[in-house]
């Protein structure tokens, strides 16, 4: 290699070093600290909101990218220990992608867990769902979602477990919904 060669390799390894502990572990302990960690979040940041029942009023929501090898994860301290109640819950929304949700209690009212057109590259994975009233648990728009490893439970109300819905005439496209209850 010539000293060019070598001169591009460290760069490369300094920048990568360089996103690599611009990465934080972020713990929060209300849903309103919980929405400023998502609006400052940086691609491999880690938002864990401490275990507990939280009342949401308003949406949380969620328009920030992570990115293959770095997705913002939005996690419960442990699974199922951080349970969200209200009327309102997650929403996903453009240009939003590459995120994480993971290990939560949805008890917050149907209809609440959304993600929009424009998203893409999402996953809510080990979560439970058991929100009351008509509507659907968890609604999926945009492409190459994930939806795994959860329990859907006493639905008794009018309305779907998962819809999947799209853009004007264009369903959702790309998406794995597996290994749920």
């Amino acid at each position: 290699m010539n000293m060019k060669s070598y001169s591009l390799l460290f760069l490369t390894l300094c920048l990568t070093a360089a996103v690599r502990l611009s990465a934080a572990t972020i713990n929060v302990s209300s849903l309103s600290a919980l929405q400023t960690a998502i609006n400052n979040a940086a691609p491999g940041d880690i938002i864990i909101l401490a275990n507990g029942v939280y009342t949401a009023s308003a949406d949380i929501t969620i328009n920030k990218q992570g990115t293959a090898a770095q997705p913002i994860t939005i996690a419960a301290q442990s699974i199922g220990g951080a349970e969200v109640n209200g009327t309102a819950g997650f929403s996903i929304v453009s240009p939003a992608r590459y995120i994480v949700i993971r290990g939560f209690k949805f008890t917050h009212s149907a209809s609440q867990a959304t993600m929009a057109s424009g998203t893409s590259f999402c996953r809510w994975t080990r979560n439970l769902f058991q929100t009351p009233g008509d509507g659907e648990n968890l609604s999926l728009n945009g492409n190459d979602h994930e939806v795994d490893h959860k329990t859907f439970q006493h639905k008794n109300a009018r309305g779907r477990v998962i819809t999947v819905r799209g853009s004007g005439s264009q369903s959702a496209q790309r998406l794995q919904i597996h290994h749920n209850y």
